[in-house]
């Protein structure tokens, strides 16, 4: 998947989602704006969301959707840098209270190192 920036320039438009019900109610219309919704990151929402991928990624519940690793995994290709965490900060969909733009982009690194590992370690069970 592209990255914000490529999307950008190939003439998506980005916009703050309104009404959102998750964090997964991404819109893409035919008219080339993609809404999302806003992501506040604050000290814990990188814990938080790493448990919580955690927990996905080790449940037998055949039930359960793997919604936060769906996130990330969306989230990261999105933003490979912090000039992209910029892009969407300046349209309102990420909010960082924990500094710079940098800080957003590596904790969106990690979970996805989070996820590859633990995927390596399911496949070797």
């Amino acid at each position: 998947m592209p990255n914000a920036t490529e999307l950008s320039e190939a003439g998506v438009s980005f916009a703050k989602g309104s009404d959102i019900t998750s964090l997964l109610d991404i819109k893409f219309e035919s008219s080339g704006l993609m809404t999302i919704p806003c992501l506040t990151i604050k000290r814990d929402t990188e814990t938080i969301l790493r448990n919580l991928i955690a927990y996905e990624k080790q449940s037998s519940d055949v039930q359960l959707s793997k919604y936060f690793s769906h996130y990330d995994v969306f989230m990261n290709n999105l933003i490979d840098s912090e000039k992209y965490v910029n892009l969407l900060r300046q349209k309102g969909i990420t909010v960082n209270l924990m500094g710079d733009d940098k800080n957003l982009a590596i904790i969106l690194l990690i979970l996805t190192t989070i996820q590859t590992i633990l995927a390596f370690i399911g496949s070797v069970k």
